[in-house]
């Protein structure tokens, strides 16, 4: 186990934006095992410049959304929420088998286009009592990690 995760870390720390990169190290938070792992492992590596962000939509409860929150405070990992927009896409409201691909393409887009005000980074290292965090205003490029795995490789 120790070595699959000394793996694991090996892989991130080569993926991921370092503290004096300029980058932003974003992961796709549900508050799940999976991402919930994937949060934990990336911050491990990246604390200063790592986010566990939640998009949030009409079809996110109240309940997952208190969940998620909590699962980053636990982790300690600095969260944010973005809005999502799923919902508008008829493919989604169809349910036709492929609600997670409108679901998730939806959080990507979302994500990719992340953008984080110095206030919102200030206010979520507050929150989570973590590293002093130096913030540029054109900190632009952001790197997304998720909780996907191999079962996960044959979805639509």
């Amino acid at each position: 186990m120790k070595k699959n995760i000394s793996r694991c870390l090996s892989l991130i720390k080569q993926s991921g934006w370092g503290k004096d990169s300029g980058g932003l190290n974003v992961i796709a938070f549900s508050g799940g095992v999976d991402s919930s792992v994937a949060a934990a492992l990336v911050y491990t590596c990246f604390p200063e410049n790592s986010f566990a962000v939640v998009g949030v939509s009409p079809s996110l409860s109240t309940v997952h959304l208190e969940n998620a929150i909590s699962v980053a405070e636990h982790i300690g990992i600095p969260q944010l929420t973005i809005p999502t927009d799923e919902y508008t896409v008829p493919g989604y409201i169809e349910n036709k088998g492929q609600s997670c691909y409108h679901c998730k393409t939806s959080l990507y887009k979302s994500l990719s286009r992340v953008t984080v005000s110095r206030h919102q980074i200030h206010e979520a290292l507050r929150k989570s009592r973590a590293y002093a965090y130096a913030y540029e205003p054109n900190r632009t490029q952001v790197k997304i990690f998720n909780g996907t795995n191999y079962d996960d490789l044959g979805d639509p």
